[in-house]
């Protein structure tokens, strides 16, 4: 009797920790809302999907998060029929708050926690907020359509998850938040999977794989990988079932597409006479990343302007205005042009200043300066 007894009290206790497991993190999300809820120094703006906690002197971000979470909806929806089944809870932190330095502190400027429903994003500098949140909450969307998938997360390598969030996010901000890193940087043995030496190459290359399988196949190809992968359990063969290609032989025409990109410029710069000639031959080859790569503006600028095309290059300007996010972007068409039109050059360095940030700033002035000083002692480039 006493035996069963003490069976029966293990049993009650272990179903107990079941339970207590099972909640923990619901527990968690409960207490770390409460915390702030109850926090004089917080001021909660609620949202019919969300909850965003933040200081008095973050009100008009907060608001504009509240705006931005329908479009960001609505953008994701055209990828994947994402449904909205939990409420958010938005936490904007800096230095003055204790969950700042656990989490956010270490060149983390966002993190979004998909058991808590809970997203926490550094809001010290206001101009990264917006990009930040979009990012996040794409991550959040992408997160509920894996539910009724009943798809592991892990199932997805992490460079189609950052590259779905980064593609929601330029076109919902229309700013490509990274310049191109080129694919080699990619260990290729282990299929582009979970994990890379170089973090940032999973956002890079993520952002514009998914570009690119967007351009090729349209908006509906995203849901059809994730689809075909929770049938396949395989990503690689989701993937070949929805592209109607091998991974690998996408990826190593990736590489190829972008090597004529570099080739294009390199060809302005050396033997200009012959790069009109190879743009077009490329043009008709679709082998051009036209929509998204520097180099291929800058190419298109530099034979502008041997062509002595100002309306072009004006053109190009305003085509590729999202490119325009940058400081670097800007030194670099400031270099094309400042021998061609010295006064568009000094405009562009002046939006560029506007567009660094407080530590970008002074790398950027002594760069602009140095460009200048180029131009006035007639030394070239």
């Amino acid at each position: 009797m006493k035996s069963q007894r003490q069976r029966m009290i293990i049993v009650a206790l272990f179903t107990c920790l079941l339970v207590i497991v099972a909640n923990a993190e619901h527990l968690f999300q409960k207490v770390a809302t409460s915390y702030y809820t109850m926090n004089a120094d917080f001021i909660a703006y609620p949202d019919d999907k969300m909850t965003i906690f933040a200081r008095e002197d973050y009100a008009d971000v907060a608001a504009q998060l509240i705006t931005l979470r329908e479009q960001v909806q609505q953008q994701t929806q055209t990828l994947l029929p994402v449904e909205e089944e939990h409420e958010l809870t938005v936490l904007l932190l800096d230095e003055r708050d204790e969950r700042y330095a656990q989490y956010l502190q270490h060149n983390t400027i966002g993190i979004y926690f998909p058991a808590l429903n809970t997203m926490m994003i550094d809001s010290t500098n206001k101009k990264t907020v917006t990009h930040t949140f979009v990012h996040e909450y794409a991550h959040y969307l992408v997160d509920q359509q894996l539910e009724p998938l009943i798809i592991d997360e892990e199932a997805l390598p992490d460079w189609f998850h950052e590259g779905v969030a980064n593609y929601i996010e330029f076109r919902i901000l229309n700013a490509l938040p990274f310049t191109f890193s080129r694919f080699e940087a990619l260990p290729y043995a282990d299929l582009w999977h979970q994990t890379y030496e170089n973090a940032h190459s999973i956002y890079h290359q993520g952002f514009y794989t998914i570009a690119r399988l967007v351009h090729e196949h349209g908006d509906t190809i995203i849901g059809d990988i994730m689809r075909e992968t929770n049938e396949t359990r395989v990503f690689q063969r989701g993937f070949a079932y929805a592209t109607n290609a091998n991974l690998q032989r996408f990826h190593e025409q990736f590489i190829y597409k972008q090597e004529v990109v570099d080739t294009l410029f390199s060809t302005v710069r050396t033997k200009p006479e012959q790069a009109q000639q190879y743009l077009t031959v490329q043009q008709q080859k679709n082998n051009l990343l036209n929509q998204y790569s520097d180099d291929y503006l800058f190419a298109q600028i530099a034979l502008a302007v041997k062509a002595h095309d100002d309306a072009k290059i004006n053109t190009l300007l305003q085509d590729y205005a999202y490119l325009l996010d940058r400081p670097s972007i800007y030194l670099r068409l400031a270099e094309l042009l400042i021998w061609y039109d010295e006064s568009l050059a000094q405009t562009l360095l002046a939006e560029g200043k506007e567009v660094s940030d407080m530590t970008e700033r002074p790398s950027y002035e002594a760069q602009m300066t140095t460009l200048l000083e180029q131009k006035h002692h007639h030394v070239l480039p």
